[in-house]
């Protein structure tokens, strides 16, 4: 590939990968409100199980449990998502040492 080509490749995987790392924040942050609901359903049936409402359980229970099922689907993504940003970080380490093999080759004096 030419430096020309080299560059411009090495551009767009930057840009790529900062579009993955933002994609992987945004999944931290649903992640971490799940556990903030979490902790809130905790403290709730708590209380439902001072004043033995069962009826509150049942349906604190569900709520904890579809909050369960869709912090396994965010963690699931973001392995995946770590998964592309740890390939997108190999290619750009190899763009880069190419680019550097080729500024060397291409620029050096010969005496």
């Amino acid at each position: 590939m030419t430096i020309a080509a080299l560059n411009c490749r090495m551009l767009t995987l930057t840009s790529y990968k900062a579009d993955i790392e933002f994609r992987l924040q945004r999944i931290m942050e649903k992640r971490q409100y799940l556990s903030y609901k979490t902790i809130q359903i905790a403290t709730a049936k708590s209380d439902a199980m001072q004043a033995e409402d069962e009826y509150q359980q049942y349906i604190l229970e569900q709520q904890e449990n579809a909050i369960n099922s869709l912090d396994k689907i965010f963690e699931m993504d973001q392995k995946n998502i770590e998964t592309q940003q740890q390939a997108a970080s190999t290619e750009l380490e190899s763009i880069q040492k190419l680019l550097s093999n080729n500024v060397k080759s291409e620029f050096k004096y010969n005496a």
